[in-house]
């Protein structure tokens, strides 16, 4: 044998056996595929859509409530550090709600690691104050939510220290 021939029969060697791998490889992952679940629609998949759909209305913000609070304007004096909050919670014609749920949550969007919630509870005269600590400057994203048995509020909004 020559040369020549020596190196053909080398690199149709390689070729076989690379050829030989990619086969080996496609028989593995078509038995893969034959055997594992493919991923579909849920059977269920309208009443998963008219369950997210009643979630949405019950979770929505009614009409007959108004949640006042600076937390979000521009000129609210919130701080690194310790901070109080004043919270006004009405009905649409201004009377007051008392014993509604406050909540506050704040946090950052980089990450979870200092995400807060606070809460209080409306007086009498439909007010509550929070107070709590920012421990960084910078950009905070929060919601501000307020509800009772007949209806709920939420603002939105986020707070550069």
């Amino acid at each position: 044998m020559t040369d020549g021939t020596k190196k053909m029969i080398k690199i149709f060697s390689g070729l076989g056996a690379l050829f030989l791998t990619l086969v080996i490889a496609l028989s593995f992952k078509i038995y893969y595929a034959l055997k594992t679940d493919q991923p579909v629609l849920r059977k269920d998949y309208y009443e998963t859509g008219r369950l997210y759909d009643k979630y949405q209305r019950e979770h929505a913000d009614t009409a007959n409530r108004k949640l006042q609070s600076a937390i979000f304007d521009e000129k609210t004096a919130l701080q690194t550090g310790a901070n109080t909050i004043e919270v006004l919670y009405t009905t649409d014609k201004g009377q007051a709600v008392a014993n509604a749920r406050v909540l506050l949550k704040l946090g950052r969007r980089a990450t979870n690691n200092h995400d807060f919630k606070k809460g209080c509870i409306t007086n009498t005269v439909g007010r509550c104050s929070l107070s709590f600590q920012l421990p960084f400057d910078g950009y905070w994203e929060g919601t501000l939510q307020a509800q009772d048995d007949n209806g709920r509020a939420t603002l939105r909004g986020y707070v550069r220290l």
